[in-house]
């Protein structure tokens, strides 16, 4: 569905049933498009992971991005706090036959066992936890979603601007890691139609990202706000906001 210029209460209760709830933290069915980025996430962990590595990955979501992992590592245990993505994580590891990756309810905080690497992609991290996690001369691998991100979308639904910057080399370095890489960039991400855009809002629940979901009845004018002032020839126009850090534990 392409983008009209207003939409009611009534059009965005439509759109909304008619999309959806993602399944796990799959955004797949999304129509976007973005530049080229310095880094591309499972493509930096790749290069990274040895044949023999154990790892962990705290906040695995629905295990997609783990499960893409599945042959480059001995074995690999996702972890995340929310039991239906475990479910749905589980669920994709046996369709795929992936019999060296495992998933887990928590948090990693109350394992004992040590990997070879550990992995946050976009969930709440403790430098310390991730220390410990870890053998020595092990490796980390963090991408943050950066306080800049959908700025735009954040002001036109009147969320308050985030503090700082989620991630820092000094809170890996008082931690007792070395940093081996820390980038960042922001890019332009463009939303090409309305289904996508809603599907996109109400996927971003608070329990898994610092936006609040989306209400078709609270939030019409607040969509309204947003294509008055970012809808382009291409779609909605918003940023993406990344960080990107590698770090080692000595051994």
């Amino acid at each position: 569905m392409t983008f009209q210029e207003h939409y009611s209460v009534a059009d965005l209760r439509a759109i909304s049933a008619r999309v959806g709830q993602r399944q796990g933290w799959d955004f797949s069915r999304m129509n976007t498009s973005h530049p080229a980025t310095p880094w591309e996430y499972v493509s930096v962990v790749r290069g990274l992971l040895r044949a023999t590595d154990t790892v962990i990955d705290i906040g695995t979501g629905g295990g997609e991005r783990l499960l893409e992992l599945s042959s480059d590592a001995c074995q690999l245990l996702g972890v995340d706090p929310d039991p239906e993505m475990i479910t749905r994580a589980r669920g994709l590891a046996a369709d795929e036959g992936a019999t060296s990756v495992h998933f887990e309810t928590g948090t990693g905080a109350d394992i004992l066992e040590q990997f070879d690497v550990v992995l946050d992609r976009h969930a709440p991290f403790e430098a310390e936890v991730i220390h410990r996690l870890l053998r020595p001369g092990g490796r980390c691998v963090t991408q943050q979603v950066g306080e800049h991100n959908m700025s735009n979308v954040r002001e036109a639904f009147q969320l308050e601007a985030n503090a700082g910057a989620p991630i820092s080399p000094e809170m890996f370095i008082h931690a007792g890691f070395i940093i081996e890489r820390f980038d960042e960039y922001d890019v332009d991400y463009v939303i090409r139609d309305m289904d996508s855009l809603v599907f996109w809002l109400q996927a971003l629940d608070g329990a898994h990202s610092d936006f609040g979901g989306f209400d078709s009845e609270r939030d019409a004018d607040a969509i309204n706000r947003l294509l008055s002032t970012s809808l382009t020839d291409e779609g909605v126009v918003t940023n993406e906001h990344r960080y990107l850090l590698v770090a080692n534990k000595p051994g």
